[in-house]
């Protein structure tokens, strides 16, 4: 049911299940004092890769980078410093508890003395020995499609959200002829920053401005499906199992390349749309990629794109259905000198366990294969009825998502954000 915590929607979530590990295992003391924060809102339907949550964890340590005594961690919260995740918590103000050295997020790597270039937040191997091994005690207890692989020490004045100064998503598609040339040129008008209105459902209660830069945004082929990612018979695999996982991935990209270098594109081969930014909007990307599949159908020229920046021209998104979710990948959280600490062991599970996953999806993958086989053995083959596919709507600005209403809430919630500001001077 996605990945955020919604109490008035039933089902569990991510964060739901993630959140009651961490009490059920006594990491945290409860769910709303934890200084919660999170990077990517996924929403149902859409997978995540490379998430991150940031928040305050019972610890072996008594000092250190982002240790806080019992009674700074107290004070912490009496004084309303909390982060943004959890229903009900609100940021308010405060003086932050941690020490002067960490006060100043420092630019740039420092020499250790030995001529190794380290972050100015890393942990020390004395420490990392003594400090819990926080996936190891997760995910035991998370769901098999939920798993923890890495963590990282961070001063207190670091949050998942505001921290992260870039987010990767990528989108799958199979190949089916589309115009990748005239992909490419929508992808380099998208490029850079603009009001993308027209490329997101609007949430006019929490956001009065849409603009937004997109830093790359790229479209590649990548040829077929891998049919097998083999870890061998072990349950928990070794190190060399990945290495020789990561191997059969090579290998599949290589076919890919030479296809790539030969012009001949497999219909049933997949596209890879890489789509990196600093923050999206709501179904920004699913939208994004609507517009691109259309304009890889012939039923858009590149240039619609444009049309839809002209905000002018048409000032309210036109009604248009997006992309499905399913194809739609959180890939990446990116932060500057964060030391993610990977755990072998916990990335070899996590192997196992999402390979038993590929397992049963592979299964029914075969299954649809067998009537795919049987039922065209005995299909007649005839000339293809034009009339049996609705033909496109081309995309008309008169036909809108209520500009006017919208604009005009957008107005109204604007004038209302700024009179509470006013109010907190």
């Amino acid at each position: 049911h996605g990945f955020v915590t919604q109490e008035d929607v039933p089902g569990a979530t991510v964060e739901d299940e993630l959140l009651h590990a961490l009490e059920k295992t006594c990491l945290v003391y409860n769910r709303r004092q934890c200084g919660y924060s999170r990077c990517g809102r996924t929403d149902k339907g859409v997978s995540a890769l490379g998430n991150v949550v940031s928040l305050h964890l019972r610890s072996a340590l008594t000092e250190g980078v982002g240790v806080l005594p019992i009674q700074g961690w107290q004070l912490r919260f009496q004084n309303g410093i909390v982060d943004d995740g959890c229903a009900g918590c609100e940021e308010k103000g405060g003086k932050a508890l941690y020490t002067e050295e960490e006060k100043v997020v420092k630019d740039g790597e420092f020499d250790d003395g030995s001529g190794n270039k380290v972050s100015p937040w890393s942990i020390s191997e004395q420490d990392l020995n003594k400090e819990l091994d926080y996936p190891s005690i997760l995910n035991p207890v998370l769901p098999p499609d939920i798993r923890i692989v890495a963590w990282a020490p961070a001063p207190p004045q670091v949050t998942a959200r505001f921290s992260c100064f870039s987010r990767v998503y990528k989108y799958f598609l199979f190949d089916d002829g589309m115009d990748l040339e005239a992909m490419q040129k929508a992808c380099h008008l998208l490029k850079g920053r603009h009001d993308f209105r027209n490329f997101c459902k609007m949430d006019h209660v929490n956001v009065t401005q849409f603009w937004r830069a997109i830093d790359n945004i790229s479209i590649k082929y990548k040829g077929l499906l891998p049919q097998t990612l083999s870890i061998g018979d072990n349950p928990t695999p070794s190190a060399e199992s990945i290495e020789d996982a990561s191997d059969s991935i090579q290998s599949g990209r290589n076919i890919a390349k030479n296809e790539s270098k030969s012009g001949a594109r497999n219909p049933d081969g997949f596209l890879e749309v890489t789509i990196q930014g600093n923050a999206f909007l709501w179904h920004q990307v699913r939208m994004t990629m609507a517009i691109l599949i259309m304009v890889g159908k012939r039923q858009e020229k590149p240039t619609i794109v444009q049309d839809l920046l002209d905000t002018k021209r048409w000032p309210a998104k036109p009604s248009y259905l997006m992309a499905s979710d399913v194809p739609l990948v959180l890939y990446d959280c990116l932060y500057k000198h964060v030391p993610f600490i990977y755990s072998i062991k916990e990335q070899a599970r996590a192997l196992s366990d999402f390979h038993h996953l590929w397992r049963q999806y592979a299964i029914k993958g075969v299954v649809c294969s067998l009537f795919k086989r049987q039922l065209g053995r005995n299909l007649v083959r005839c000339r293809p009825n034009k009339l049996t596919k609705a033909a496109h709507e081309e995309i008309d600005a008169s036909v809108n998502c209520g500009s006017s209403q919208v604009l005009e809430k957008l107005r109204i919630r604007g004038s209302q954000l700024e009179r509470l500001r006013n109010r907190s001077r």
